[in-house]
């Protein structure tokens, strides 16, 4: 039985675009801890400890549910 996702991982040769996840809790918190990076973003206040981080990668973890999503793009090697 195929399960029909909402917002399935998106992959080509080169790229792969997923979901936010649990492996992503450091890169999270140093890209949200950057001021100069959240300079630039419209919705999100600058990350101070990596809890935060981790609360982030948990309300996005199921976006089936909440009907949005936040993605990863993972250059493949």
């Amino acid at each position: 039985m195929t399960v029909h996702r909402k917002f399935p991982d998106l992959e080509t040769d080169r790229l792969l675009l997923r979901n936010v996840g649990n492996e992503d809790i450091d890169f999270i918190y140093r890209l949200f801890s950057n001021e100069k990076v959240c300079e630039f973003l419209y919705d999100e206040e600058l990350f101070t400890t990596k809890n935060e981080a981790t609360e982030f990668v948990q309300w996005n973890s199921n976006p089936e549910e909440e009907g949005f999503n936040r993605w990863i793009l993972v250059k493949k090697k």
